[in-house]
Protein backbone atom coordinates (compact mmCIF):
# COMPACT_ATOMS: atom_id res chain seq x y z
CA UNK A 1 0.00 0.00 0.00
CA UNK A 2 1.59 3.72 -1.04
CA UNK A 3 0.81 6.36 1.26
CA UNK A 4 0.25 9.28 0.51
CA UNK A 5 0.96 12.98 2.38
CA UNK A 6 -1.17 15.73 2.69
CA UNK A 7 0.57 17.99 0.33
CA UNK A 8 1.16 14.99 -2.46
CA UNK A 9 -2.95 14.91 -2.19
CA UNK A 10 -3.29 18.66 -2.29
CA UNK A 11 -1.43 18.04 -5.86
CA UNK A 12 -3.03 15.27 -7.28
CA UNK A 13 -6.21 17.06 -6.39
CA UNK A 14 -4.99 20.13 -8.26
CA UNK A 15 -3.83 18.51 -11.31
CA UNK A 16 -6.86 16.30 -11.16
CA UNK A 17 -8.84 19.49 -11.53
CA UNK A 18 -6.79 21.03 -13.80
CA UNK A 19 -6.77 17.72 -15.97
CA UNK A 20 -11.11 18.35 -16.04
CA UNK A 21 -10.86 22.13 -16.91
CA UNK A 22 -8.46 21.27 -19.76
CA UNK A 23 -11.18 18.27 -21.33
CA UNK A 24 -13.83 20.98 -20.27
CA UNK A 25 -12.66 23.32 -22.36
CA UNK A 26 -11.49 21.24 -25.28
CA UNK A 27 -14.97 19.71 -24.89
CA UNK A 28 -17.06 21.48 -24.22
CA UNK A 29 -16.45 25.63 -23.73
CA UNK A 30 -18.19 27.71 -26.05
CA UNK A 31 -17.11 29.22 -28.83
CA UNK A 32 -17.72 32.98 -27.43
CA UNK A 33 -14.73 31.77 -24.81
CA UNK A 34 -12.64 30.38 -27.48
CA UNK A 35 -13.91 26.97 -27.05
CA UNK A 36 -15.34 24.67 -30.06
CA UNK A 37 -18.72 25.11 -29.38
CA UNK A 38 -21.44 27.52 -30.30
CA UNK A 39 -24.82 26.80 -27.96
CA UNK A 40 -28.10 27.49 -29.96
CA UNK A 41 -31.75 27.23 -28.53
CA UNK A 42 -34.42 26.01 -31.03
CA UNK A 43 -36.77 28.89 -31.17
CA UNK A 44 -39.91 27.54 -33.93
CA UNK A 45 -40.99 24.56 -35.41
CA UNK A 46 -39.61 24.41 -38.52
CA UNK A 47 -37.33 21.18 -37.35
CA UNK A 48 -40.21 19.25 -35.74
CA UNK A 49 -40.62 16.99 -34.78
CA UNK A 50 -36.85 15.69 -34.40
CA UNK A 51 -35.82 19.16 -32.42
CA UNK A 52 -38.47 21.17 -30.47
CA UNK A 53 -39.12 24.88 -28.87
CA UNK A 54 -36.99 25.20 -26.20
CA UNK A 55 -34.42 21.88 -27.39
CA UNK A 56 -30.41 22.99 -26.85
CA UNK A 57 -27.98 22.09 -29.99
CA UNK A 58 -24.12 22.37 -29.53
CA UNK A 59 -22.96 22.65 -32.43
CA UNK A 60 -19.22 22.60 -33.84
CA UNK A 61 -17.40 23.62 -37.08
CA UNK A 62 -16.53 21.16 -39.53
CA UNK A 63 -14.43 21.64 -42.77
CA UNK A 64 -17.10 20.24 -45.12
CA UNK A 65 -20.99 20.43 -44.84
CA UNK A 66 -23.16 18.25 -47.11
CA UNK A 67 -26.38 17.29 -47.69
CA UNK A 68 -28.61 15.76 -44.59
CA UNK A 69 -26.31 17.58 -42.34
CA UNK A 70 -28.09 20.16 -39.53
CA UNK A 71 -26.08 23.25 -39.49
CA UNK A 72 -26.84 26.72 -37.72
CA UNK A 73 -25.62 29.95 -39.76
CA UNK A 74 -26.42 33.57 -39.06
CA UNK A 75 -28.77 34.73 -41.26
CA UNK A 76 -28.19 38.55 -42.02
CA UNK A 77 -32.19 38.99 -42.90
CA UNK A 78 -33.61 37.45 -40.28
CA UNK A 79 -30.54 39.08 -37.86
CA UNK A 80 -30.72 35.61 -36.00
CA UNK A 81 -29.07 32.44 -36.06
CA UNK A 82 -31.19 29.62 -38.00
CA UNK A 83 -30.86 25.87 -37.32
CA UNK A 84 -32.07 24.06 -41.07
CA UNK A 85 -30.45 20.86 -42.73
CA UNK A 86 -28.52 21.14 -45.82
CA UNK A 87 -30.29 19.53 -48.88
CA UNK A 88 -28.27 20.66 -51.87
CA UNK A 89 -26.03 22.71 -53.59
CA UNK A 90 -25.76 26.17 -55.44
CA UNK A 91 -22.44 26.90 -57.32
CA UNK A 92 -20.76 27.71 -53.52
CA UNK A 93 -24.03 28.46 -51.57
CA UNK A 94 -25.97 25.97 -49.37
CA UNK A 95 -29.74 25.15 -49.98
CA UNK A 96 -31.33 24.86 -46.24
CA UNK A 97 -34.98 24.05 -45.27
CA UNK A 98 -36.65 23.12 -41.74
CA UNK A 99 -37.38 19.58 -41.77
CA UNK A 100 -40.91 20.93 -41.08
CA UNK A 101 -41.09 23.44 -43.91
CA UNK A 102 -42.55 22.63 -47.33
CA UNK A 103 -40.05 25.59 -48.83
CA UNK A 104 -36.29 26.35 -49.04
CA UNK A 105 -34.57 29.30 -46.94
CA UNK A 106 -34.61 32.32 -49.10
CA UNK A 107 -30.50 33.30 -48.05
CA UNK A 108 -28.39 30.64 -49.47
CA UNK A 109 -25.10 30.79 -46.64
CA UNK A 110 -21.46 29.99 -47.73
CA UNK A 111 -19.07 27.30 -45.95
CA UNK A 112 -17.74 30.17 -43.85
CA UNK A 113 -21.06 31.35 -43.30
CA UNK A 114 -22.07 28.17 -41.60
CA UNK A 115 -20.98 28.31 -37.62
CA UNK A 116 -21.41 24.73 -37.40
CA UNK A 117 -23.05 21.51 -37.59
CA UNK A 118 -24.86 20.26 -34.81
CA UNK A 119 -22.67 17.74 -32.71
CA UNK A 120 -25.28 17.38 -29.61
CA UNK A 121 -28.60 17.64 -28.74
CA UNK A 122 -30.47 18.07 -25.10
CA UNK A 123 -34.06 17.93 -25.56
CA UNK A 124 -35.94 20.81 -23.77
CA UNK A 125 -32.81 21.96 -22.02
CA UNK A 126 -33.18 25.44 -23.43
CA UNK A 127 -36.27 25.94 -21.57
CA UNK A 128 -34.68 26.23 -18.06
Amino acid sequence: MIKISKEQSFYIKGASLLFFILIYWLTLAPSQLGGPLTYVIVNGKSMEPGFILGDLVLVREEPVYSAGDAVVYHDPELQQFVFHRVVGMETDRFILQGDNNGWFDSYRPTQNEIVGKLWLHVPNFGKL
